[in-house]
């Protein structure tokens, strides 16, 4: 491909607007991670207005583009308005007078947009910006036109370009904007914790990132009182390393576990959990239960040892359970399938016992 038409290119603003409706969420998520979560709200809001007013025209693509720029420039505030409406307008105007769009004329366009941006802001390559890809896709796809390339190539050397701008900001920290109040928070860190996040969630497990400003002693005690069953923890030293630190409630182990392996890991330790609790919870039952056969010892084991369960047998007459109830304060809780033989008599009136029954309090 060496150029396309400016008047049959109004698709593509078409398909610009269709990406960022469709995207709207996701825009939102990710600028949640270390901003205020409206990106992809007010985006959407932008272009679709846009949208609005091109409903029923005809138009060129500098035409497109310049009701794109204006829209954002005009109608949505914040920073996001005036900066991707900046940009769109220095495209629109770069081609505004081309019929045909050619490598050279797309080199005037990207160029303009990006010299745009850098005259309302003090951003540079590294402040965690739009620039961070903006610049680098520029400057790939004019040397990639220099060197001799079809317009085609040029736009392969911008995208991949482009994404590795972006990719590069997840070890850089912010120095402008709301995510600049993170510091070494919005270095990669985040960018890792989404992405585990993101893989776990996919796995199938109910995941919370917690990505506050609190400290990290104050998070793990938060989650602890919470119950939280399993937390990962994640670092600058341990993202060099691949690892992460693997935390149960249950026991407080904490294991480091490869990134690669930690889906595995994380149903390991939940399974772990599960039997763990389960364990404890059954030892303290059994601890707990008292074998009695008359109703002072059902009286001296729940003084001497606190609150418990009693096991002993009774005869199946209600007087009896009444009576068992009023004297010891416990009263008869479920006749269990699996029966063990603790005596011939009811613990109440001596009588021949039918049943081995539990007793306890109830709340």
């Amino acid at each position: 491909m060496s150029s396309f038409k400016n008047a049959d290119a109004g698709v593509i603003v078409d398909q610009l607007i269709k990406t960022i409706q469709k995207e709207r969420d996701y825009l939102s998520e990710i600028d949640g991670k270390i901003g205020d979560g409206d990106h992809g709200i007010n985006m959407n809001k932008g272009f679709t207005m846009c949208e609005k007013k091109l409903e029923g025209t005809t138009y060129n693509l500098s035409e497109g583009l310049t009701t794109l720029g204006e829209t954002l420039l005009e109608d949505i505030g914040g920073s996001m308005g005036p900066l991707y409406g900046m940009l769109f307008d220095e495209m629109a105007q770069a081609c505004e007078d081309e019929e045909e769009i050619t490598a050279d004329v797309f080199a005037e366009m990207i160029t303009a947009s990006v010299e745009g941006i850098q005259d309302i802001s003090p951003a540079q390559v590294g402040d965690k910006s739009l620039l961070d890809t903006l610049i680098p896709a520029k400057e790939a796809f004019v040397e990639a036109k220099e060197a001799g390339k079809d317009f085609a190539e040029c736009l392969d050397a911008m995208n991949v370009a482009a994404e590795k701008g972006w990719q590069s900001t997840k070890d850089l920290v912010a120095k402008i904007g709301r995510a600049s109040r993170l510091g070494e928070r919005s270095r990669g860190v985040l960018d890792k914790a989404n992405e585990l996040y993101t893989k776990l969630k996919d796995a199938g497990f109910r995941v919370k990132l917690d990505d506050s400003e609190n400290s990290a002693g104050w998070k793990f005690a938060e989650y602890e009182m919470k119950g939280v069953p399993v937390r990962v923890e994640i670092g600058p030293k341990d993202i060099e390393a691949g690892q992460c630190v693997v935390a149960t409630r249950h026991n407080g182990e904490k294991t480091t576990v490869s990134l690669d392996a930690l889906v595995e890991s994380v149903q390991q330790k939940l399974v772990e959990v599960h039997d763990g609790l389960y364990a404890n919870a059954l030892a303290n039952r059994e601890r707990r239960t008292y074998a009695c056969t008359t109703m002072d010892e059902i009286t001296e084991a729940l003084e001497k040892n606190g609150d418990g369960f009693i096991k002993a047998m009774w005869c199946g007459d209600e007087a009896c359970e009444d009576k068992v109830k009023e004297v010891t304060g416990v009263g008869s809780r479920c006749i269990p399938l699996e029966q063990e033989h603790l005596s011939d008599k009811c613990v109440c009136c001596g009588k021949p016992a039918k049943a081995m029954v539990y007793w306890g309090k109830a709340y």
